[in-house]
């Protein structure tokens, strides 16, 4: 059985876990709190263009794992995104981060059309070259992490 939402607007915080079974956030375009995901099978954010809380993605010692690899529509989250450990390669739409972007140990190609961070970047050595961050307005700072390369995807 797989499921995806018809809906638009989520009033509060929601959580993906895997027994969830949720492949798409279809139709929903805005979440007014959080949006986690827990050893989620998620494999792409439908048409959500909007998280007015934090975005964040969790893994457990069983390594499900979230196989989003763009946040496609996303322009807008409010507060922090963590996707620290995902199998994410762009940022797709997404401007504006009203926290902290953590981005540590991922295999990341390109910043998508990101404009804004209002706090720190959080970056692994290791994919430092790769990405160009003098068009991104930190307003934090940048840090780098001595984090292994993440196997490609």
């Amino acid at each position: 059985i797989r499921y995806c939402f018809a809906f638009g607007k989520v009033p509060g915080s929601v959580i993906f876990r895997e027994n969830d079974k949720i492949e798409s956030l279809g139709n929903i375009e805005e979440i007014k709190g959080d949006l986690g995901f827990s050893d989620s099978n998620i494999k792409n954010l439908g048409k959500l263009n909007t998280v007015n809380g934090s975005i964040w993605i969790a893994q457990s010692k069983r390594g499900i794992f979230t196989q989003i690899t763009s946040l496609n529509n996303l322009e807008y989250v409010g507060k922090d995104l963590n996707l620290k450990n995902s199998p994410i390669k762009t940022l797709g739409n997404l401007k504006h981060v009203g926290g902290i972007l953590n981005l540590r140990n991922t295999n990341l190609k390109d910043f998508g059309k990101l404009e804004t961070v209002s706090s720190n970047l959080l970056l692994s050595n290791y994919i430092k070259e790769n990405l160009d961050t003098t068009k991104i307005k930190v307003g934090g700072k940048i840090k780098y992490f001595n984090d292994q390369p993440k196997k490609p995807q």
